[in-house]
């Protein structure tokens, strides 16, 4: 076993005549090597310039293992090695730590256990070539495997003592040629390697030994105490070296133990974050949906509903063709969510004073059944909203998003309603078709994200319109809804956050939240 430490300053003396022993030194990145007691190696002494074989090892002396009192020098426990009485020259391969179970010249390493895993220290050594007479001669070792080091930050002060990280799509088996030094990947490039975790409340360090390897890309797979998990892509293309550390810093938010989930159900890359405080609110429900097809379940939308207020705070669902593939046509088929008592949301067969009926969750993104269709007519995923704001710059609105999920892999939406505002913490209700107070929204907003698969490079937008006939864009201009364009209303999903309090896709970099590229948004 390898271990930190300082050079050997003691030596020992081998009895035997002719009988060889060894200097050790590492050849890598750091200075010296210090070897625990009793430490063990294996030599294989060969023909010079000849390949490890059978044939190549001189007078039997095969995988002999040599022992260190801990100082680095390696002396016989059975049988020594020697020098040929006919003064030719030899090679030395050595490996750490020592198995007697050794076959092939090879050996077989499994990265998914970093725990008593003796292979993880790997070490190997061919520089000792051509030789005929050094006493006592130095084998130089270098590690065989990759290391990677992520140091974590809590950028929200969250405890995250309790989080673990998790190096996923990765190999995470391979074998060892002491013949040519090499390691071979032997396994698919999908295993999963948990790191170890040191540290701090706020700072943890993860580290984890990998195969060498070109990577595609590093992924991460992190887990809160609560059981939240984010998963990111630290570096599109990364290459690991034998031998060699890869580090890389992390910030992260929303993982500490502030935060929590709503136990048993999922959580997917549109569903913002559901806070402690949020899920320990009686009012709150964090409600799903899903559809079945051709025998299997599909999710159709997920929300955060308030059944005081009778409304839904935001509501989240992936966008793509599949969903809406012309199946089925507008159902109409308003009516109650199932999944919640009548008390607890609006009536609203029909329209309420001088409001609409407005979708969060359009009619239009889900054609691809009739029951997915049918839940968009939920009363829960209705508010009361201006028409002057639902049939034009919100319909123009919802029309693009449409296209611009219909050429990429999945775009991710969070649609949303506000009932008070920084400014104004004033709830305005109005009675449904059966006379109960349900809230209507101060302003609407929109979340969207769509995440570069090759690359992993997240591009987000948000939108945000106050409710009425007239909106304020971004601009501070007041402009009517008939004739606005959606675009002057946007910004960026952290401006977003900053307005609503919530932590939208939580599973993607804040980097790449803080801005909005209007040219991808044609």
């Amino acid at each position: 076993m390898l271990i930190a430490g300082c050079s050997p300053s003691e030596n020992v003396a081998d009895v035997t005549t002719g009988a060889l022993s060894f200097n050790s030194e590492y050849a890598g990145n750091t200075s010296s090597l210090t070897w625990a007691q009793n430490s063990k190696i294996g030599i294989f002494e060969k023909k010079s310039g000849q390949t490890l074989s059978e044939s190549s090892i001189v007078d039997g002396l095969s995988n002999i293992p040599y022992q260190t009192i801990g100082n680095g020098i390696f002396t016989h426990t059975t049988r020594p090695l020697t020098y040929p009485q006919d003064g030719s020259a030899v090679d030395f391969i050595a490996y750490a730590p020592f198995s007697d179970t050794l076959r092939s010249y090879q050996i077989s390493v499994d990265v998914s256990q970093q725990t008593d895993n003796p292979w993880l220290n790997l070490l190997a050594s061919n520089n000792l070539v051509a030789r005929t007479n050094t006493k006592q001669p130095t084998l130089r070792f270098k590690r065989a495997l990759g290391k990677v080091t992520l140091t974590i930050n809590s950028t929200d002060g969250g405890d995250i003592s309790g989080l673990t990280a998790t190096l996923f799509d990765v190999p995470t088996s391979g074998t060892f040629d002491l013949r040519s030094n090499t390691m071979t990947v032997t396994a698919p490039r999908n295993g999963s390697i948990p790191m170890t975790m040191t540290g701090s409340k706020f700072t943890r360090t993860a580290t984890a030994y990998v195969l060498p390897q070109q990577l595609q890309a590093l992924k991460v797979r992190f887990t809160a105490a609560n059981g939240l998990v984010r998963e990111v892509t630290l570096s599109p293309s990364v290459t690991v070296n034998s031998d060699n550390a890869l580090q890389q810093n992390v910030t992260i938010s929303g993982l500490g133990s502030t935060t929590t989930v709503v136990p048993g159900k999922q959580h997917w890359t549109e569903t913002p974050l559901i806070t402690s405080q949020q899920s320990s609110n009686v009012s709150l429900r964090y409600i799903e949906h899903f559809f079945a097809r051709n025998g299997q379940n599909y999710r159709n939308y997920a929300m955060l509903y308030d059944t005081d207020l009778k409304m839904a705070y935001w509501v989240a669902y992936p966008l793509c063709t599949f969903y809406t593939q012309r199946n089925t046509g507008r159902t109409d088929a308003w009516d109650y969510d199932p999944l919640l008592s009548t008390e607890q949301q609006p009536t609203m067969k029909n329209a309420i004073e001088r409001y609409q009926r407005g979708h969060q969750i359009p009619s239009a993104d889900r054609y691809v059944t009739e029951e997915a269709n049918k839940q968009t007519f939920y009363y829960s995923n209705m508010t009361p909203q201006a028409g002057a704001l639902n049939g034009q710059v919100w319909a123009r609105l919802e029309s693009a998003v449409r296209g611009w999920s219909s050429n990429i892999d999945t775009l991710y939406v969070v649609t949303g309603a506000m009932p008070t505002t920084t400014s104004s913490s004033s709830v305005t209700y109005v009675r449904d078709n059966s006379g109960k107070n349900i809230a209507v929204p101060k302003y609407y907003f929109k979340a969207l994200c769509r995440i570069d698969r090759s690359t992993g490079a997240a591009y987000t937008i948000a939108f945000k319109f106050d409710q009425g006939n007239r909106g304020t864009t971004s601009a501070g201009t007041s402009v009517s809804y008939y004739s606005a364009n959606y675009m002057d209303f946007a910004l960026s999903v952290s401006e977003l956050e900053e307005l609503t309090g919530f932590t939208f896709f939580p599973s993607i970099r804040q980097q790449y939240k803080l801005t909005y590229d209007v040219g991808k948004w044609q």
